[in-house]
C-alpha cells in the first residue's frame, strides 16, 4: 500500500520539479568535503550505538567501538571546521544563546514527534489489534491536524513571540499524552484514540514550524543553508535518541507488570494488558519531554519581528533573490 501511494506521488513531484523549478544563481563556493565526511561518519557511528546498544548490551565490543568512533570523528570534525574556508557548521551561529536553546528544543521536539508516532502506532496494532492498513488510516487525522497547526503557526509567527507559540504547541502535546496515558485495550477509536491523535498532531505542527524559523532568525543569507542543515540534523538525531530511551522505559514497565517481550500473538490477556500499560506509561515520558521543550522555549527570546524577518529572508534565499 505504501509503495502504491508513495511511488505515484514521487513521480508527480519529480515531474513538477523538472517543469516548474528554475535554477538559481549563486556564487560557487569551495565545498567542505572533509567536514561532511567526518560528520557523516560520526552520525553513522552514533546511530549504530543507539540502535545496537539495547539489543546487544552497552558493554558489547561493537557498541563500545562505535562509541569511541563517535568521539574520535566528532573531535576531528570540530578541528577541521575551525580551519575550513566555508565550514559545514559555522561556529558563529552558536554564539547566540537564543539559537542554542532553539537547537535543544529542536532535538527534543524531534524525539517527541518520532516517539509519539511509534508508540501510538505500536499500541493500536499490538494491543488494540488494528491491522497495518487500519492503523495507517486511523492516523490520517494526525496528518490533517499537523497541517492545520503548520498553517496557523506560520500565520501567527509574525505577530506572536515564538516562545509563546512553542509553549502553546507543547501544551497541546502535553494534554494529548496525558489523555493517551489513560487508554486501555478496550477503548473505541472515537473519541478515546481520535482526540489525542488530533490534539497531539496539532501541537507538533505548531512547534515544527516555529522552531526552524527561530533557528534562522538573525542569520545572514550565506549562513541560512548551513544553519538549516544543522536544524534538520538536530531534529532527526533527537528522534532515535529519545525513542531509544523511552522504549527502554516501556519495556521495563511491561516486564515489571508481568508482561513479556515475546510475539504478541502468543501473549495471554494479562500479558497484553501489561504491554498496553507499558505503552501508555511511555506516553507519560513523552509528556515529560514536551514539558522540557516548553521550559527551554523560555530561553528563546527572539521577537515576532525577528521571526517575520527570518521568514522573509528564507523565502528570498529559496527564490534565488539573495
Amino acid at each position: 500500500l505504501a509503495f502504491l501511494i508513495n511511488l505515484p506521488i514521487g513521480i508527480v513531484i519529480i515531474a513538477i520539479g523538472l517543469t516548474r523549478l528554475e535554477e538559481t544563481r549563486h556564487e560557487r563556493l569551495k565545498l567542505d568535503i572533509t567536514g561532511a565526511l567526518l560528520a557523516t561518519l560520526a552520525c553513522t557511528a552514533a546511530v549504530l550505538v543507539f540502535t545496537q546498544g539495547p539489543p546487544r548490551g552497552w558493554v558489547d565490543p561493537w557498541v563500545i567501538g562505535a562509541s569511541v568512533a563517535v568521539v574520535v570523528f566528532f573531535v576531528a570534525f570540530l578541528f577541521v571546521e575551525r580551519s575550513a574556508d566555508n565550514p559545514l557548521v559555522p561556529f558563529a551561529v552558536f554564539d547566540n544563546t537564543n539559537r542554542v536553546m532553539t537547537f535543544v528544543s529542536l532535538f527534543l521536539a524531534g524525539g517527541v514527534m518520532l516517539t509519539l508516532t511509534v508508540m501510538i502506532g505500536l499500541l493500536v496494532q499490538d494491543v488494540l489489534g488494528y491491522s497495518a492498513l487500519r492503523a495507517g488510516v486511523s492516523f490520517i487525522p494526525f496528518a490533517i491536524a499537523f497541517g492545520v497547526g503548520n498553517v496557523l503557526a506560520a500565520r501567527a509567527a509574525p505577530h506572536v513571540p515564538p516562545r509563546w507559540l512553542i509553549i502553546g504547541g507543547g501544551a497541546f502535546v502535553l494534554a494529548a499524552m496525558l489523555f493517551g496515558s489513560t487508554l486501555t485495550r478496550t477503548i473505541p477509536y472515537f473519541p478515546d484514540l481520535f482526540l489525542p491523535i488530533v490534539i497531539g498532531g496539532f501541537g507538533i505542527g505548531v512547534i515544527s514550524v516555529i522552531l526552524p524559523l527561530c533557528a534562522v532568525a538573525e542569520v545572514g543569507p550565506k549562513e541560512i543553508g548551513p544553519v538549516s542543515a544543522i536544524t534538520l540534523m538536530v531534529y532527526n538525531l533527537g528522534g532515535p535518541v529519545v525513542l531509544v530511551v523511552i522504549q527502554a522505559v516501556q519495556t521495563s514497565r511491561t516486564l515489571y507488570l508481568g508482561g513479556t517481550t515475546g510475539p504478541v500473538k502468543d501473549m495471554t490477556p494479562s500479558q497484553l494488558d501489561a504491554l498496553g500499560y507499558g505503552y501508555t506509561y511511555s506516553l507519560l515520558w513523552v509528556a515529560g519531554v514536551a514539558v522540557i521543550v516548553g521550559i527551554t522555549a523560555f530561553g528563546i527570546r527572539f521577537s515576532a519581528r525577528q521571526i517575520a524577518a527570518a521568514q522573509h529572508t528564507r523565502e528570498a534565499v529559496e527564490a534565488g533573490e539573495l
